[in-house]
């Protein structure tokens, strides 16, 4: 891993000294994720929140500089510990084998009000709500200051997709990826968090230029999972703009080796009526040059050839366009 915030081990005999005679605290694993969060520079600060980034950040969701930031990142002690660090103004923080991982030089110790901490960054004094919970079970005392780190924690699973925010950076480059979309939940992905992150997904590709490579590299994307679903016994209906013969071709010829069923929609409306309904205004957008690559006007569309259902919707409505696919899949066999 690049641990670019962290020093490597101590060399000198002070740095060695400090290790052996300070005060330590073993991090909960709460808080060694904070660590390691901010030793590999996934977060806008180098030590644990101080009682002046703390109160700024609990009372107006920003660090003192101005930077958004929701929720305070703490060190929580009990007063043994609290007293120890105001007499040796340093703390050696250890994973949870005992391994030390950093010195935080301290800067403030401080008792905080819990019960305004609680309503504050989580909306609640309720016990149920985990967050909470965590906060009241907690030491009562807080220190803050900046880390001298040594190590990360060490990890013995994943260590493939342990990546530094730096090692993604150059992962995006190496795949030539425009734009990358990150989702974290503790539960498996469920159907709302699933549209948010596509929704996304669509508001920051829409920064980007959606070259035919780009295009292209999406649609079979979208057609090897729906091929994966299909594999499995499931059933994916796919709505998505596929103007290039080649990746559907591609995505039919994978389905049909995998013993699934591939069913081609081809909406055949003209492009002239396309025009006139336009609900998003994109073709006006690209007549006045304000959008470029749409298909059917500076980007070719390649009609297929052999679909399995072929709709004009120049004279009929969606719900008549439904039936026609309905009556189509019925008439397979595959739905009675």
């Amino acid at each position: 891993m690049n641990q670019n915030r962290v020093e490597g081990n101590p060399q000198a005999d002070q740095e060695r000294r400090l290790l052996l005679e300070l005060p330590r605290i073993c991090l909960s694993s709460k808080e060694l994720c904070d660590f390691e969060l901010m030793a590999v520079g996934a977060l806008p600060f180098l030590g644990f929140m101080t009682e002046e980034e703390y109160k700024s950040v609990i009372n107006q969701m920003r660090l003192p500089n101005g930077d958004i930031f929701p929720v305070p990142i703490v060190l929580s002690v009990n007063e043994n510990t609290a007293n120890q660090a105001d007499n040796n103004k340093h703390l050696v923080l250890t994973d949870r084998e005992g391994i030390p991982c950093g010195i935080l030089d301290v800067v403030s110790i401080w008792e905080p009000n819990k019960k305004e901490e609680a309503e504050l960054v989580f909306g609640t004094n309720d016990r149920n709500h985990p967050g909470v919970a965590y906060l009241y079970d907690s030491p009562p005392y807080y220190i803050g200051g900046p880390i001298q780190f040594i190590k990360t924690p060490s990890h013995y699973r994943f260590q493939d997709l342990r990546l530094t925010p730096e090692q993604v950076i150059e992962w995006k480059k190496e795949n030539n990826l425009y734009a990358l979309v990150a989702f974290q939940t503790r539960n498996p992905i469920h159907g709302a968090y699933f549209e948010a992150t596509l929704h996304a997904l669509r508001q920051v590709a829409s920064e980007y230029p959606i070259t035919r490579e780009v295009r292209e590299t999406n649609i079979l994307r979208v057609g090897l999972v729906a091929a994966e679903i299909a594999r499995r016994g499931g059933i994916a209906i796919v709505s998505l703009m596929a103007p290039y013969r080649n990746p559907r071709d591609i995505i039919r010829k994978i389905t049909s080796d995998i013993g699934a069923i591939f069913i081609e929609v081809h909406v055949a409306t003209p492009i002239e009526v396309c025009k006139q309904r336009d609900p998003k205004h994109l073709y006006q957008k690209a007549r006045r040059g304000l959008i470029s690559h749409l298909s059917g006007v500076d980007e070719p569309y390649e009609e297929p050839e052999n679909p399995e259902i072929k709709i004009d919707t120049t004279n009929i409505n969606p719900q008549e366009a439904v039936i026609e696919i309905l009556f189509y899949l019925e008439k397979s066999g595959l739905i009675s």
